[in-house]
């Protein structure tokens, strides 16, 4: 694995909504782009992704589809996807050392 040049950014657009551009992992060079979102009242709740086409399924630990799924609310989604994407990343870096 090579070190990117795509520079990641996590992004607080609205409370409850945090948008993320990265490198993919499967496809060197590419532009990943993810939108999160959690209940916008406040409660603590299920982290989702939001698709293009408006369609939501759960994050879990390590921003992937399986797994423990992650929570957060409005003021913590940030930390939390900042968090999960640092370990991800490490994650990686290990399977790919």
């Amino acid at each position: 694995m090579t070190k990117s040049t795509i520079r990641t950014t996590i992004t607080n657009v609205e409370p409850g909504v945090v948008y993320m551009t990265c490198e993919d992992p499967r496809a060197e060079g590419e532009v990943l782009e993810r939108t999160f979102t959690v209940r916008r009242d406040g409660e603590r709740g299920y982290v989702y992704q939001v698709s293009a086409n408006g369609n939501r399924r759960q994050v879990c630990e390590l921003l992937r589809a399986e797994g423990n799924t992650l929570m957060a609310d409005t003021s913590s989604l940030l930390d939390v996807i900042r968090r999960e994407h640092r370990k991800a990343r490490a994650a990686d870096a290990r399977r790919f050392a």
